[in-house]
């Protein structure tokens, strides 16, 4: 599907068209300019020569995997195909291995290697009956049953009072239930209920608090000299910075703290682009303390705008459907359960484990038509090969990243749903050097609700990347680049970076030796500046070069439409409506002298020099 409008693809197309006798265009604003990566990204669709079928309700790995008599595991199937291959190859149109409706869970990497590749003839598709209803899961499940609702006095007077009556408990005694709902004291985990990540317990429910006085920035170590350390702290003895809450502090907050020392603050204590998780040191008279040093320090050094920071993991503040809590001194876990919760259907699991599907070297590989989910740091990792395909699925719940593609050529992402995320995925490939193009593409897929802030939510390294009609909305992190050819055109990004500063929804910063990189043809609306640093639809920071922006419609997009920071970029044809600035530009040195003192100061980034 793609995602932007008819309305708006003819708009575009007619600028795309017209013409003047003033200007001239450039090869990068016909459509047609699309066809390299185009022509050759999907691998022909074949009709299967053969056909085997997986069912985890009612097969077993014993079957010959027909209709009749399906495999249960995914690996039976995997196995399967191995052994035709070996004992007669592989038939003309290749294999479909039919996944029917049911719940997979992987406790184990499904690994497949070169051996497990297809041919142009004979391709090889994994697909489910139907995305909705074929779900591969990780982490690990809880016996919903053993849910009860609390009745313990002393329980029940530490929960708010909306929630006493509302909220279930269960004894977690498993290890590896602990483990994954509590990775390190102050780093909490996940928890997903039928198909939805649930907040922790948090106050408030939504957005931020604000600091009130500072009394102590606390130690930073932004500018720390060499051989220099931070100062040592404890529980018993924190050395962060303190500050009180302009909004009035629940007095259950202090005394659940006193009894737990266990609450987090998160938020932006110093920079709007500068998200970070801080655990409490501790909390005297209303005043908070952090555990330790932080890299900036708190300080509300933006005029009129007060840092913005809440808390988590506060039992007392689970106060709505859908938060959770887990308290690891009476190793219990406390939810308020979501509509729909039903103890004998219901399915509760703490995400996590190893990564789901992994795929090196592999060639003509396609995984369609299912649900990904409950993961660890990675879902799905695809390395090296070629035409590997991950399609009309979804991917969500997850730890980490939801897909990683890296290295080989015409390897993508199409047509499926990420959410639930920290981030929703990252592909690279192509050789700098030489500037041999990847052609790694990701196309009409939607991404939203995912966590991570900033940079990165989705990642784009390396040298002819394709990424297009995809839809991006409704979350802090948008997609950084460092690429070379790159191409972007007919996405739609909205409510991306609602509450950050210095902000972009397309990001390259620090890299000089980026060319040819065109954002054409894309939409791009309602990026809410809070106020502070600016926003601007696209950027070339620190430095960068060779960007193209051509044709795009940006609408109320913060403070401007572009930025840049360096030399060789282009803004063309576009148009910028309801925002102060159009596009600024940084000017850089152009002395001899100044541009290695430029080039000196911008080592410290390393990597690519």
């Amino acid at each position: 599907m793609n995602y932007v409008t008819l309305g708006l693809s003819a708009f575009l197309l007619n600028v795309a068209n017209a013409e003047t006798a003033t200007f001239e265009h450039p090869p990068h604003s016909d459509l047609s300019y699309n066809k390299r990566y185009t022509e050759n990204a999907l691998a022909p669709m074949r009709e299967p020569g053969k056909q085997f079928y997986v069912s985890a309700l009612s097969g077993k790995d014993s079957h010959p995997g027909t209709k009749a008599q399906p495999f249960q595991s995914l690996e039976a199937a995997r196995d399967a195909i191995r052994l035709l291959k070996k004992s007669g190859g592989l038939p003309k149109g290749g294999v479909e291995v039919l996944i029917d409706a049911g719940e997979y869970v992987v406790t184990e990497t499904l690994t497949f290697t070169e051996e497990d590749s297809g041919t142009e003839d004979s391709p090889i598709v994994w697909k489910g009956v139907d995305k909705d209803q074929v779900i591969l899961s990780g982490g690990i499940q809880l016996d919903s049953q053993l849910f009860s609702k609390v009745s313990d006095p002393t329980i029940l007077e530490d929960l708010h009072a909306e929630a006493q009556g509302q909220v279930l408990s269960y004894d977690v005694t498993s290890p590896d239930i602990q483990k994954s709902l509590l990775n390190g004291a102050g780093n909490y985990g996940h928890l997903s209920m039928d198909g939805h990540i649930l907040p922790l317990a948090q106050w408030p429910n939504r957005g931020y608090h604000h600091i009130d006085e500072i009394f102590d920035k606390g130690p930073v170590t932004r500018w720390m000299k060499p051989g220099e350390k931070p100062p040592q702290y404890s529980l018993k003895n924190p050395s962060g910075g303190k500050f009180t809450f302009r909004e009035s502090l629940p007095p259950k907050v202090v005394s659940e703290y006193a009894r737990t020392r266990d609450m987090t603050l998160e938020g932006y204590f110093h920079n709007d682009w500068y998200f970070q998780k801080e655990r409490v040191g501790d909390i005297e008279d209303g005043v908070f303390q952090l555990l330790k040093h932080t890299r900036y320090g708190i300080a509300n050094h933006i005029k009129g705008m007060p840092r913005r920071v809440r808390i988590t993991n506060v039992l007392c503040e689970l106060d709505e459907p859908g938060e959770w809590y887990f308290d690891r001194q009476r190793q219990k876990l406390f939810v308020w359960p979501i509509e729909g919760f039903d103890p004998a259907k219901s399915v509760v699991t703490t995400p996590g484990g190893p990564i789901l599907i992994e795929a090196e070297n592999t060639s003509y590989l396609t995984f369609r038509d299912v649900t990904v989910e409950n993961t660890g740091n990675l879902a799905i990792s695809i390395e090296g090969g070629r035409y590997n395909l991950i399609a009309n699925s979804v991917i969500r719940n997850g730890v980490g990243r939801g897909v990683r593609i890296t290295d080989g050529q015409y390897n993508g992402i199409t047509g499926s749903d990420f959410y639930g995320l920290l981030g929703a995925f990252n592909i690279s490939g192509g050789d700098e050097r030489t500037l041999e193009r990847c052609y790694n593409f990701a196309t009409n897929n939607h991404v939203h609700s995912c966590r991570s802030r900033g940079y990165g939510m989705i990642g784009l390294n390396g040298v002819g990347i394709y990424f297009a009609h995809n839809l991006l909305h409704d979350m802090n992190g948008a997609v950084s680049f460092r690429t070379i050819d790159l191409l972007m055109e007919f996405n739609e990004f909205y409510n991306i970076g609602y509450e950050m500063g210095d902000f972009n929804v397309a990001y390259c910063g620090a890299k000089w030796h980026t060319v040819n990189n065109v954002v054409r043809y894309n939409f791009v609306h309602h990026l809410i500046e809070p106020g502070g640093h600016p926003i601007a639809a696209f950027r070339n920071d620190d430095g960068g070069a060779g960007l193209k922006i051509y044709g795009n419609v940006m609408y109320r997009t913060g403070r401007a439409a572009a930025q840049f920071h360096g030399p060789a970029n282009e803004l063309q044809n576009n148009i910028a409506l309801n925002m102060p600035i159009f596009w600024w530009t940084l000017r850089k040195p152009v002395l001899e002298k100044d541009v290695e003192g430029a080039w000196e100061r911008l080592s410290r980034f390393g990597r690519d020099y």
